[in-house]
């Protein structure tokens, strides 16, 4: 799961739209075990290539 934290760190600090580390936390684990992500924070997951998010 690591890994997939570098990768959306790394991707997010290229294009000058970083999130918080909490954020990046949340979003690699539900990458890593390939389940959608359900938030209120759109603005901050949006940005995260890859991601299966949805607000509710």
């Amino acid at each position: 799961m690591h890994s997939v934290s570098s990768r959306i760190h790394a991707e997010l600090s290229n294009t000058d739209k970083l999130v918080g580390i909490d954020d990046i936390h949340i979003a690699a684990t539900a990458m890593y075990y390939n389940i959608r992500l359900n938030t209120r924070n759109m603005a901050h997951f949006k940005r995260i290539r890859g991601l299966d998010v949805q607000s509710y």
